[in-house]
């Protein structure tokens, strides 16, 4: 049976592919900050190094990785301090460093896996007061390409390049204002985290790419910010 490592596990692209797991009958493994009452998904800070690979140890290889934690503290330069910038470099790149790192020393791919990091359109399209995110998923992805180039032909990695959701991130919200006016602007509906969830398993089942960004924004390319 295929074995899926799902980080985020309770947020909203990490539910999606908790239950979209389920109804394809693979075993699951979830991380969040938080923990939860499914005993699938642990509690685990995975800024921490320490942390990170005493929990990669204890695991069973896996077939598919899918990292769909991170958070946001929106600031625009003169507000941004530095635990702020430090919180969401270690929440977005620092982690999925460590984690990888940790697969890959404790062998814990198994030979034909793909790495699915979760980026987002503020790497591409920043919006103001998101410096630090858009840094962060910037760096994710660069770091993404770097692996698929070490790591190939074994493991491959793709970065998805989200846009807004249909839920916000938790601490994000949208005045209606301009939600309306950025939902007038779009080419397509917000991304469904079930459309993910999909997309994600549709890309280990296609063996060919390795190592690119795929943008999933409904049309947020334009840059509507």
């Amino acid at each position: 049976m295929k074995r899926v490592l799902i980080t985020g596990a309770t947020g909203n692209i990490g539910q999606a592919c908790v239950v979209y797991a389920d109804s394809l009958q693979w075993l699951i493994r979830g991380v969040s900050r938080h923990g939860s009452d499914d005993p699938r998904i642990d509690a685990a800070d995975l800024s921490r190094w320490d942390v990170v690979n005493y929990w990669t140890y204890c695991q069973q290889p896996f077939d598919l990785v899918i990292m769909a934690h991170g958070v946001q503290v929106p600031a625009t330069v003169e507000h941004l301090t530095e635990n702020a910038w430090q919180t969401v470099l270690d929440n977005n790149l620092s982690s999925a460093v460590a984690l990888t790192h940790a697969l890959k020393c404790y062998e814990k791919l198994t030979g034909d896996s793909l790495i699915v990091y979760c980026s987002s359109i503020q790497a591409y399209t920043p919006r103001a007061g998101r410096g630090a995110y858009a840094a962060a998923k910037a760096g994710l992805e660069a770091f993404g390409k770097v692996v698929a180039a070490e790591l190939a032909p074994q493991t491959r990695v793709i970065s998805l390049r989200l846009g807004q959701l249909t839920e916000t991130m938790a601490g994000i919200e949208f005045p209606v204002e301009e939600r309306v006016k950025l939902e007038s602007r779009m080419l397509l509906p917000w991304v469904m985290p079930t459309d993910v969830a999909k997309l994600i398993w549709a890309l280990y089942e296609q063996k060919s790419m390795t190592g690119c960004v795929i943008d999933v924004d409904s049309g947020h390319g334009r840059n509507v910010w």
